[in-house]
């Protein structure tokens, strides 16, 4: 595959390079023991550099909503739980009134099986934020 960027894109890869956001992405990627020092490190540019920059062109890096899980089915057939979850909807002030006037509407149903850790993740009555990013091509 061939990517071809123009010049106002490699001025913004130029400044992302220079930018406090790789430093503090390199800075907070070290591992105890690492022996290449942070400053030899911002000398180099790597594949992730690329990747990154990429990442931060988009102007909406995720969207999170908060749902309130509604209701837990056991579905013992196939040994597993439906889990059913909406949008909080609340008005006046607060976290829950501004998750409502962004995301005011939602459904989302999951099955969970019942021999994971994720069938007692959930419990009715309680919130979730739920993260959207977009997948990698």
């Amino acid at each position: 595959m061939v990517t071809t960027f123009n010049q106002k894109d490699l001025t913004s890869f130029g400044e992302y390079l220079l930018s406090d956001e790789r430093t503090q992405r390199i800075t907070s990627n070290l591992s105890e023991g690492d022996s290449i020092p942070v400053k030899e490190r911002l000398s180099q540019i790597y594949h992730a550099d690329i990747e990154n920059w990429k990442d931060s062109k988009s102007k909406v890096q995720k969207v999170r909503a908060k749902f309130s899980c509604n209701n837990i089915e056991s579905n013992e057939d196939y040994d597993n739980v439906m889990i059913h979850m909406s949008a909080v909807t609340v008005e006046g002030q607060g976290e829950n009134a501004d998750y409502s006037k962004y995301t005011p509407y939602g459904n989302l149903e999951i099955q969970v099986d019942n021999n994971t850790l994720g069938k007692s993740f959930f419990k009715e009555g309680k919130d979730y934020y739920i993260d959207f990013t977009r997948a990698k091509e």
